[in-house]
């Protein structure tokens, strides 16, 4: 008795998925096959990014006061622009670093703020602050931030040219691929 038989007398008592492909390896092994094949095919639509998009989610303030000390930063620039977007709709967390010439206010978008709406509504807040910014320091830069991705990196070195030579090697370089379609 071969074992196409036993599996087709196992199977003749029985009623189900199971004990169908059991007395049919044929269209089992189709089935496997086809599921094979619709994985890889899913496999290669799966998108690929090397470097994925970081959204940071917050809104940097950055007021620069040459000559300020980092206590006067603190008092006359930060906690000004704290009180002023600490309350807003969309805000989850204001943090202020005051250093010697600058003071810098980042604010944390809450999860399902709109980044935009925030950005106009941080923007109304530290524009309506009155006697902003003080007479030392210069306008408020209101941007989200943004980390720049680096793509390549090429270096260009050689032990016969001279440093102008190299600098102007990678320049016409740098030109070059500029000129890319795809850059």
């Amino acid at each position: 008795m071969s074992a196409l038989e036993t599996g087709r007398l196992a199977a003749a008592g029985r009623t189900g998925l199971i004990a169908y492909f059991a007395g049919n390896p044929v269209a089992a092994n189709l089935l496997m096959l086809l599921l094979f094949a619709g994985g890889v095919i899913a496999a290669l639509q799966i998108p690929l990014q090397r470097y994925p998009d970081l959204q940071t989610r917050t809104i940097s303030v950055s007021v620069a006061a040459p000559g300020s000390s980092p206590s006067e930063v603190e008092a006359d620039i930060n906690r000004r622009v704290e009180e002023a977007v600490v309350g807003l709709s969309g805000v989850a967390r204001v943090v202020a670093t005051a250093s010697e010439g600058l003071g810098r206010i980042d604010i944390e978008l809450a999860t399902f703020a709109n980044e935009n709406t925030v950005l106009g509504d941080v923007q109304s807040a530290v524009d309506g602050i009155e006697n902003f910014p003080p007479p030392n320091a210069e306008q408020p830069e209101v941007a989200v931030l943004r980390f720049p991705q680096e793509v390549i990196t090429l270096a260009v070195s050689s032990a016969l040219v001279d440093e102008n030579g190299l600098r102007l090697a990678a320049e016409e370089l740098r030109h070059e691929i500029l000129q890319l379609p795809a850059v």
